[in-house]
């Protein structure tokens, strides 16, 4: 899933009452998405997609702010929000309340998956449950997840 905000550049925004570039999805943010892919394995909408961790998030010596993850798991907990219904819905709601345990370290350079999913549903809200992963860092045969 993509959006015109996200790929259309700053003159679009402007000209579309945005005031500033995309903090996860502009291509200089300092922790990018380039886009989601929506589906629907067991009936729940989910988000996939791929992060770059750039320079920009570097906290300590090569290391990422927990920020950055944060922020991350903001954003795809929201868009998963806005695809309740089963198709996309953008700005369509907020996220409330984000409870996030940071696991391990992400790298500056690091191409991460994030992945979200609906697992309640009460009214017009949602619970989300969402992972920052690393597929090809598994020890156990399973990606590491930070």
């Amino acid at each position: 899933w993509r959006c015109a905000e996200w790929e259309n550049g700053p003159e679009w925004r402007r000209e579309n009452g945005w005031t500033g570039s995309d903090f996860v999805h502009a291509q200089t943010a300092p922790v990018h998405i380039p886009g989601y892919l929506l589906d629907s394995p067991g009936g729940g909408p989910r988000l996939v997609g791929a992060a770059h961790f750039g320079p920009a998030a570097e906290s300590h010596r090569g290391l990422c702010h927990g920020g950055t993850m944060c922020a991350l798991m903001d954003d795809v907990i929201g868009w998963c929000g806005f695809c309740a219904s089963g198709t996309c819905e953008p700005w369509s709601g907020f996220t409330v309340q984000i409870d996030t345990s940071l696991r391990a370290p992400v790298a500056v350079g690091a191409w991460l998956r994030v992945e979200a999913t609906i697992v309640r549903r009460e009214g017009r809200k949602v619970w989300v449950e969402a992972s920052l992963s690393d597929p090809l860092a598994c020890s156990d045969g399973r990606p590491r997840v930070h």
